[in-house]
């Protein structure tokens, strides 16, 4: 995910506006590799396009809250209504933002799967993977 990294889970208080915690579907590098792997392989997959993700749907919210309590740390969220949120977005020179936010982004990754393909990657152990690479890089 686009800078939903450890600086921005870590603040004091962070804020999820009504529906701004839209599902994502994401997925972890080392699912990606092992799909364009099985891909390779998979009879069948020659000619089609296949869309990969994770097991789980998590919105931003929810990655937030994963985060930080990967880093020991509460919640710390607090829910908006939207038309607050949307109010506040609007005067900050953000509202763009509120559509990226609120907005559903889900792939149909049904055809991969019905040629057998799982992601190896479980969601905790890719977090952890990332925060590690992440404390790495800004070490």
């Amino acid at each position: 995910m686009r800078r939903v990294d450890s600086r921005s889970a870590s603040r004091a208080l962070c804020w999820c506006g009504g529906q701004a915690c839209a599902p994502r579907r994401t997925v972890y590098l080392d699912n990606l590799v092992d799909a364009l792997r099985f891909v390779c392989r998979a009879p069948g997959a020659a000619g089609r396009t296949l869309s990969v993700r994770d097991d789980e749907d998590r919105s931003v919210a929810q990655w937030i809250a994963a985060i930080r309590a990967a880093r020991g740390r509460p919640t710390g969220l607090w829910l908006i209504p939207p038309s607050v949120m949307r109010a506040a977005l609007t005067v900050a020179g953000r509202a763009s933002a509120r559509a990226r936010l609120c907005r559903p982004a889900q792939l149909d990754d049904r055809a991969l799967r019905a040629l057998g393909w799982r992601p190896p990657v479980g969601f905790a152990e890719a977090l952890a993977a990332t925060l590690r690479w992440h404390d790495e890089r800004d070490a």
